[in-house]
């Protein structure tokens, strides 16, 4: 039994040796193709003034929007603009900026630092406690640009401040509870 296991190891070897032989890369010189048939001219097409075979959904849309009566188009837009508004009122968090200047574990450093922020700037300011740090953060934007603003007026004060993504608390503002009549008044 011995002697015909090393004889199937060794065909087995032989024949993975051969199987692993490197083909030879296939090489064209010279590849040309001329495309220049296949190719639109628009200075043609212009020339030759075609007309396309079916109108396009883009061109059936700008002939029913120019046929349609613009007449009520203020009122309609803010009606749909109150009720965005009135859905939107449920919305309570969403995923935002605030800018940190303090994080550590000492509560009264963090109080500190809220009343030197709170002096210079007029945006919320909160202490959050992550144990074992508390952490003071400053506003709730919703864009990064929005919170550059506040990080670089608040960077020579605290120089380890970070704007740091996070859940933040949306403020609403009344533009669901506004009429057609105070609409017109301002």
């Amino acid at each position: 039994m011995e002697k015909y296991s090393k004889f199937i190891f060794l065909i087995g070897w032989i024949i993975f040796l051969a199987s692993c032989e490197p083909t030879k890369p296939t090489v064209v010189k010279d590849y040309s193709l001329d495309l220049t048939p296949y190719r639109v001219s628009y200075a043609d097409t212009i020339l030759e003034n075609k007309v396309p075979e079916r109108p396009n959904k883009w061109d059936l849309f700008t002939k029913k929007l120019a046929s349609m009566t613009v007449q009520n188009s203020n009122a309609q837009l803010s009606q749909h603009l109150r009720g965005i508004a009135k859905s939107n009122e449920k919305i309570k968090y969403s995923y935002g900026y605030v800018v940190q200047v303090y994080s550590g574990g000492n509560r009264e450093e963090a109080n500190n630092h809220i009343r030197q922020a709170r002096t210079m700037t007029n945006e919320t300011v909160k202490i959050v406690y992550k144990e074992p740090n508390y952490q003071v953060h400053i506003g709730n934007y919703l864009s990064r640009p929005m919170a550059h603003q506040t990080y670089t007026l608040v960077k020579k004060a605290f120089p380890t401040s970070l704007i740091i993504p996070c859940r933040i608390k949306i403020e609403h503002y009344k533009y669901a509870s506004r009429t057609d009549d105070e609409e017109d008044d301002n």
